[in-house]
C-alpha cells in the first residue's frame, strides 16, 4: 500500500486536539486546499470546508435538496483527497445526518489535521439508489 495512503488512513481515523475545550464550532479559512463539492440530481453540496471545535478537525457540509426533485436526501458522501504531487489518492465515505427540524442533511468527517496544502478534495454526494464504484462518478 503506498505510504501517502497510509498515512492518510491513520489521519482519518484519529482524534485530534486542536480545537481545545469549546463546543462552538469554528471554521478554518484558507487552509490552502482545493475542495470541489459534486452535487447529483437530487441534491446539492453547500457550504463544505474544514470546521474546529472540541471534537477536533473535521470537514463539514450539508446537501439540500433540488426544488424539482421529490426523493428523500439519503445515501452518503464520497470524499477523495490527493496529495498535492497527485502521487496517491484516499477514498473515503461520510455519513449523512439530520438535524432535527431540516429537511436539508449535514455530513461530517473527523481529521486528525489538515491535508497538506495544495491538495485537492472532491466531495460528492450520492443518493441511496444510486450504485457506483467507490470514488467514481
Amino acid at each position: 500500500m503506498d505510504t501517502h495512503i497510509k498515512t492518510w488512513i491513520v489521519v482519518l481515523t484519529g482524534v485530534s486536539s486542536l480545537a481545545g475545550c469549546t463546543n462552538i464550532p469554528s471554521r478554518v479559512h484558507n487552509p490552502g486546499i482545493n475542495i470541489e463539492p459534486v452535487s447529483s440530481e437530487t441534491g446539492q453540496i453547500r457550504s463544505v470546508g474544514f470546521w474546529t471545535d472540541r471534537n477536533g478537525l473535521s470537514l463539514r457540509g450539508e446537501v439540500v435538496r433540488l426544488s424539482d426533485s421529490s426523493r428523500a436526501l439519503d445515501g452518503h458522501i464520497d470524499v477523495a483527497i490527493t496529495v498535492p504531487d497527485r502521487s496517491s489518492t484516499l477514498c473515503t465515505t461520510a455519513q449523512l445526518y439530520r438535524e432535527r427540524g431540516h429537511g436539508d442533511v449535514d455530513f461530517s468527517l473527523p481529521f486528525v489535521s489538515l491535508p497538506p496544502r495544495g491538495s485537492y478534495l472532491r466531495v460528492w454526494y450520492h443518493p441511496a439508489t444510486e450504485s457506483h464504484d467507490e470514488c467514481a462518478n
